[in-house]
């Protein structure tokens, strides 16, 4: 069985590695003091955990709740997906195998970009994020890259996020295509949904400067690869693919975690199955970062 080929960018960090030294590694000079915040501030954020407190966006509803959010606390704005079912994986490549049903139970929100430069420093100034891990330059709409699987995590439990679930992600980006033809098999199509090599002049691009998804959702493919909450296996557990696994997530020993959506050095074809890994230490600036609000719905 064939393998989908990795990323070039595999490549080219192999090449910074070897002239920058270890990415990963802890930095000799002192590392930024990380802010104090008060009780008040820890009071507002705990105030505003709820996202029927949030701005919304857009009055059409779902199972009651509103279809687009922002989170006045991050910035952060929000698309509400469905419950529903999809085939998830390839009959293609052996670390997406096998194609098999997944159901998820539940709506859930999703950030409708990356994680920005911008809204992880304001995470830092107000809520006292870590200063130290480099986030990508100034630009504050750029992505936020360089944070491992361990920042991400650190941002998300500061506001109530999580990463999405592998099987969140690739419902998120390909759930909603309808046509015999899916947008990211027609390169034009993906060109005007997605940054990657063909069409992002070799660097990063400010986040949502592509075209939505079905779901009101930018640059999941392309951009940046995209942490999961998975532990990653090449190909899925699955007994049998014709009965939907709800809500799969998986966390069983492998240290290496997943990544999604390839980046801005992906060379065509990019698709929503496209799977790598890396340690949750690890820290690239291919690396990036989307989040979910879970709902609880009764």
């Amino acid at each position: 069985m064939s393998v989908r080929p990795l990323d070039r960018s595999r490549l080219l960090l192999a090449l910074l590695a070897c002239s920058c030294g270890d990415p990963t590694a802890t930095s000799q000079t002192e590392a930024p003091a990380r802010k104090e915040i008060s009780a008040e501030q820890r009071a507002e954020l705990a105030r505003l955990a709820d996202p029927a407190s949030w701005e919304v966006l857009d009055a059409e509803r779902l199972d009651g709740w509103p279809k687009k959010l922002r989170d006045p606390r991050s910035g952060l704005v929000f698309a509400l997906l469905p419950a529903g079912e999809f085939s998830m994986g390839s009959s293609t490549y052996a670390a997406e195998m096998p194609r098999h049903l997944v159901r998820l139970s539940r709506p859930f929100y999703m950030s409708t970009t990356e994680l920005s430069v911008g809204a992880w420093k304001r995470y830092v100034d107000l809520h006292g994020g870590d200063p130290a891990p480099p986030v990508g330059g100034d630009d504050p709409t750029l992505p936020a890259t360089s944070l491992s699987w361990h920042d991400a995590q650190a941002y998300a439990k500061t506001y109530g996020y999580a990463l999405p679930t592998e099987a969140e992600w690739e419902y998120a980006c390909a759930g909603g295509a309808a046509g015999a033809t899916p947008w990211w098999s027609d390169a034009a199509a993906l060109e005007r949904r997605a940054w990657i090599h063909a069409n992002a002049g070799e660097r990063l691009r400010p986040v949502g400067t592509r075209e939505a998804n079905e779901h009101g959702l930018h640059d999941l493919l392309g951009n940046a690869w995209e942490w999961c909450e998975d532990t990653f296996m090449s190909g899925y557990a699955v007994a049998d693919p014709a009965v939907a696994q709800v809500d799969p997530l998986w966390t069983q020993t492998p240290p290496h975690r997943v990544l999604r959506g390839g980046s801005w050095f992906t060379m065509p074809p990019a698709h929503p199955t496209d799977r790598t890994a890396d340690l949750p230490a690890a820290r690239s600036a291919f690396y990036g970062v989307r989040l979910v609000k879970r709902l609880s719905i009764k």
